[in-house]
């Protein structure tokens, strides 16, 4: 499960409560989950997942697995158009 703050439906990621707090908990998104989305969406993803960056402690667990994410993203998007 792909969970983040500030999500919007749709979009691959799911907003969770855990506790009666918001919590963000990011999983890796991996480049087999990427291929079925549309370039808009993958474009959307990347600016959700960036987004929750800004804030993240820059040692956690939840940070590295976005980068990681960004990177699949940025490669899907790389695979489809030339020039990305």
């Amino acid at each position: 499960m792909i969970v983040c703050a500030g999500a919007r439906k749709g979009s691959g990621i799911v907003r969770a409560s855990l506790d009666l707090k918001e919590e963000t908990i990011m999983k890796l998104v991996a480049r087999f989950e990427l291929a079925s989305k549309s370039t808009s969406q993958l474009r959307g993803l990347y600016r959700d997942i960036f987004n929750t960056l800004v804030g993240d402690d820059e040692t956690s667990h939840e940070r590295r697995n976005a980068l990681a994410s960004l990177e699949n993203i940025r490669a899907e998007l790389a695979s489809r158009a030339p020039g990305f």
